[in-house]
């Protein structure tokens, strides 16, 4: 499946109040503590780690069903033009003949949408922003309270991979951002959970020479 465009990526993250019956609370992103394990341990882990399914990905690649359900908050036809609620634009790109982009997919849980662009890279749209965002929502992959998930994102050159936590019902980078954190998610094709704030992974020592004989490194990550 081809991927979309050249344009600059941005991340944000916005951390908003909580409401409780008797306080106001504010939630924070964590971040994992990281160790590396040995591979006995790494396949010990995985043996015993609970079985429980992944959330269903609900992906409209139909315009009209996606116009339908968001009405003039979205449009892609030869401008695509992202309103809020009260008709304000929040995105819009003219296309043109070298670079154009449309419609892909709407991803209703993560608000986002999906563009097609002539260069191949992810591109993903915030519905409540309308600013860029990173991470594929297809490739997911949740702990079992849903809360966090390892994602990835093509940038045009390469896929990073990153550990993202729902913070106030979006969607914030806790692990990866950092460049060593990055080589050490950069081959990683899996994560298991153990259980809500506690996964392993492996990954390959990508400074390591030759290319073509990279060990294997083991990782445990807790919350």
């Amino acid at each position: 499946m081809k991927k979309y465009s050249k344009h600059p990526l941005a991340l944000f993250a916005w951390f908003g109040l909580t409401f409780s019956s008797a306080t106001l609370a504010l939630e924070k992103p964590l971040h994992p503590k990281i160790q590396k394990i040995t591979e006995q341990q790494f396949l010990q882990f995985t043996q015993e780690a609970p079985v429980y399914p992944q959330p269903e990905l609900e992906m409209i690649t139909s315009y009209q069903e996606a116009k339908e359900r968001l009405g003039e908050r979205f449009t892609a036809n030869d401008k695509v033009e992202i309103r809020n609620d009260q008709g304000e634009i929040l995105f819009q790109l003219i296309n043109h003949q070298d670079d154009d982009c449309g419609f892909k997919a709407y991803f209703p849980a993560d608000n986002v949408i999906g563009l097609e662009c002539i260069v191949d890279a992810d591109y993903f749209l915030s519905l409540k922003t309308g600013e860029s965002v990173e991470g594929n929502p297809e490739s997911a992959i949740y702990s079992p309270d849903n809360q966090f998930r390892l994602i990835t994102h093509y940038n045009g050159q390469e896929i990073g991979r990153f550990i993202q936590q729902k913070v106030n019902d979006t969607w914030v980078f806790v692990y990866g951002n950092d460049p060593d954190e990055y080589q050490i998610l950069f081959s990683v094709q899996n994560i298991t959970w153990l259980n809500n704030k506690k996964f392993v992974f492996r990954s390959q020592n990508m400074r390591s020479e030759p290319a073509e004989q990279r060990e294997y490194q083991y990782y445990l990550g807790v919350f």
